[in-house]
């Protein structure tokens, strides 16, 4: 949710810039957090006991928020037109130990010993 919430400040501060180009306007979700819920605090405080007890409120939040859902957030972004396309098809690079990594030491994009 954080990541998510991330992504959409950093577009809504480019297109207040005006870089806004392929942004679906009426498509782009509102960037906010909304409200902090008190079982989020008393989740972030509990032992285990009173963790578990906070289980079904934090599984109602996510049912009713897909956005607090990972698998859910690139369809939600595409959607806006915030997603690179090749072919027809979505840009998806996955980043690892042995495979492509987002920045090597020297801060390029590289694959390790290339």
């Amino acid at each position: 949710m954080l990541a998510r919430y991330c992504v959409l400040l950093a577009v809504s501060r480019m297109i207040a810039r005006g870089h806004a180009d392929g942004v679906v306007m009426e498509r782009l979700p509102d960037a906010s957090l909304g409200p902090t819920e008190p079982w989020m605090k008393a989740a972030a405080h509990a032992d285990l006991l009173e963790l578990f007890r906070q289980a079904p409120l934090a599984l109602r939040y996510v049912l009713h928020n897909p956005g607090a859902m990972p698998a859910e957030v690139p369809d939600e972004l595409d959607a806006a037109g915030l997603l690179v396309h090749r072919h027809g098809k979505r840009v998806e690079i996955e980043y690892g130990q042995k495979q492509t990594r987002p920045y090597a030491a020297a801060g390029l994009n590289r694959r390790p010993g290339s």
